[in-house]
């Protein structure tokens, strides 16, 4: 055997070095001779590792061969009770997926009339929310332009500023006014027929448009000298709805005869219309919803009288220097512009308690001011405006308004013809209770009889 072996005709045989190891080499079986190569034969048996996985394992050495996996049958598990937090989880071997999710398990509940909610029952999280439309009612407060409004259905509250907060000045005019809106809230009907009075620039179009705001109803704004015929009111009138709030700006401008067709109209809520011409002509009378007039006026006296005891009559009293300032420091944040506060306190304190007025100047100055210099708006250029437009330079130009005719017969029947001090009925004069210098205006309330003495040595005080 030896000498076969010697002339190469070995007997190869595979043999592993040693028990714990799977490297084997080959080796004669009949001269031992031993190739130097070494090779890995594992002894592989499948081993389960779990319902879903068998894994090759080899039982020499203890390596890691073939995997076989079965696909898993994943299900969702919460990770705690308190918890909308799932994981998947197979159901045949337990194994456990990294990911988290949110599985939220939503019911609906009601938490008053107007408003549901989707609750989690698990973890309490709010889901939707479907809220129904409140049914709000509005309740002022006493001395204060804040409104709690209140549902009728479900009791919640809430509050709100008023758009008077909005409106400076006229303080007692705003309070008669948030009584009538509040009154015509409470009772679910439109507001009074209101009129309101002052010169020009005192904010009687922006007062009305305030209290349509407050009253949240529709608007339309005409001028009084526009309304030419009666078929214009019938028109305009006819179009409004329930409500509504139409606003006559001059509403002593109007014609007698648009006045003929207004009257009834607010008064009966109705206005006579002519079909036809001639003897086939024919008047019908036309229902119409109960609406509100606003109307605007500076001479009161020139007022329809049947108009005029229809509405509620509220005069504008002249603003102060605080107010003006305030309201000419608004205009100038919406503008952008550029003013120095002494400017605006001299527009205020000579401006005859008429805001209208200082605007029309601090909008000349501002232009004045672009022109001529930086842009910021300082006394001086006020003065140089004022001069370059052939004013005085004092502010005297803030021109003196004459007493209007209607004031003065309102003052005349009030102080029942006699001086207001000795109760004298000779030589008696209209009196600025404020003098126009120090921003009284030409109101009712600013406005009294004096006798000529009397007036001279109020004159000699204030002096």
């Amino acid at each position: 055997m030896p000498f076969l072996c010697k002339l190469g005709s070995h007997d190869w045989k595979k043999v592993y070095l040693h028990l714990k190891s799977c490297e084997v080499r080959e080796q004669c079986s009949r001269c031992g001779a031993v190739k130097r190569n070494l090779a890995l034969v594992h002894e592989w048996e499948w081993i389960p590792r779990n319902p879903c996985v068998n894994e090759q394992v080899c039982s020499r050495c203890g390596a890691a061969g073939q995997i076989d996996e079965k696909a898993h049958d994943w299900e969702k598990v919460y990770l705690n009770l308190k918890s909308c937090e799932v994981q998947e989880k197979c159901a045949h071997c337990g194994v456990v997926k990294e990911d988290i999710e949110l599985i939220h398990e939503w019911e609906w509940v009601s938490r008053n009339p107007c408003r549901n909610e989707q609750v989690c029952k698990r973890c309490g999280a709010v889901g939707r929310i479907d809220e129904k439309e409140h049914q709000w009612k509005k309740t002022y407060k006493p001395s204060s332009y804040e409104i709690q409004k209140t549902c009728e259905r479900c009791g919640i509250t809430q509050l709100q500023p008023s758009a008077f907060s909005m409106f400076v000045g006229q303080e007692d005019v705003k309070r008669s006014l948030v009584t009538l809106i509040a009154a015509a809230h409470r009772e679910a009907r439109p507001l009074d027929h209101l009129l309101l009075c002052g010169q020009y620039g005192m904010g009687k179009t922006i007062l009305a448009k305030t209290i349509a705001t407050e009253m949240g109803v529709g608007v339309k704004t005409i001028l009084g000298q526009s309304l030419e015929r009666a078929s214009d009111v019938a028109a305009i009138l006819t179009n409004m709805r329930t409500a509504d709030i139409l606003i006559v700006e001059q509403i002593e401008s109007m014609r007698r005869q648009v006045a003929d067709v207004l009257v009834p109209a607010i008064a009966d809520c109705k206005i006579d219309v002519v079909i036809g011409k001639g003897p086939s002509a024919r008047e019908i009378t036309l229902r119409l919803p109960q609406f509100t007039v606003i109307g605007t006026t500076t001479n009161v006296g020139q007022i329809d009288r049947r108009l005029r005891n229809l509405m509620f009559v509220f005069n504008l009293a002249p603003y102060d220097a605080v107010e003006v300032s305030e309201i000419i420091a608004s205009s100038v944040t919406q503008q952008g512009a550029k003013i120095e506060p002494a400017a605006i306190s001299l527009l205020a304190a000579k401006c005859n308690g008429c805001p209208g007025e200082a605007l029309m100047v601090f909008n000349k100055s501002q232009k004045y001011a672009r022109v001529y210099t930086d842009g910021r708006i300082t006394t001086a250029v006020i003065e140089r405006m004022l001069a370059e437009f052939s004013q005085e330079s004092d502010l005297s130009g803030f021109e003196r308004q004459v007493i209007p005719d209607d004031v003065k017969i309102f003052v005349w029947q009030r102080d029942g013809g006699r001086c207001v001090k000795c109760r004298s009925n000779e030589k008696l004069e209209y009196d600025h209770i404020i003098p126009v210098a120090k921003g009284g205006g030409n109101t009712v309330r600013n406005i009294q009889l004096l006798c000529e003495k009397c007036n001279r040595s109020k004159g000699a005080n204030v002096a």
